[in-house]
């Protein structure tokens, strides 16, 4: 257990050990739940969304194709092609 103390502005300083243990640092985002007399923080878990093709492209600089659509058939092939390339190694 470690204590702490509210501050004038309400306040609390989560000691470093517990900060650590818990993986929080400056600026994690944490529920406050009062249930009786206790108060409960928890880390607030951020909603994950998938990201869009676009998203993909631009930010991992890959999915780059300048030519006319391609078929799945087409797309199947080249995976297959590429994977027994690989494997042959």
């Amino acid at each position: 257990m470690a204590r702490t103390r509210v501050s004038s502005r309400g306040q609390v300083v989560i000691p470093k050990a517990i900060r650590d243990a818990v993986r929080w640092s400056e600026g994690t985002d944490v529920d406050v739940e009062l249930e009786n007399d206790v108060v409960t923080l928890r880390r607030v878990v951020p909603e994950r969304r998938r990201a869009t093709l676009e998203e993909v492209r631009r930010v991992a600089g890959i999915l780059k194709y300048n030519g006319p659509p391609k078929s799945i058939a087409e797309m199947d092939k080249a995976v297959g092609d590429m994977f027994r390339r690989e494997w042959k190694k």
